[in-house]
């Protein structure tokens, strides 16, 4: 499993979150409102594309401090 966050305006990815696979079922993962390089990002609109083996899915994130 693999989340990839972007920002809206330009599509940058700011950060990858991975995590092995597990058996099936409802998993956790969470991001932090940090990049790669460990710095907070701004407040802003973001989108998350979160990859498995069944494909992947896209959504809108809000972050606010």
């Amino acid at each position: 499993m693999r989340l990839d966050v972007y920002t809206v305006d330009a599509g940058r990815r700011v950060r990858t979150l991975t995590q092995p696979m597990f058996a099936a079922g409802r998993q956790h993962l969470s991001w932090d409102g940090r990049d790669d390089d460990d710095h907070t990002v701004r407040q802003d609109i973001y989108f998350a594309e979160l990859t498995t083996i069944e494909g992947s899915h896209r959504r809108r994130l809000v972050f606010l401090r």
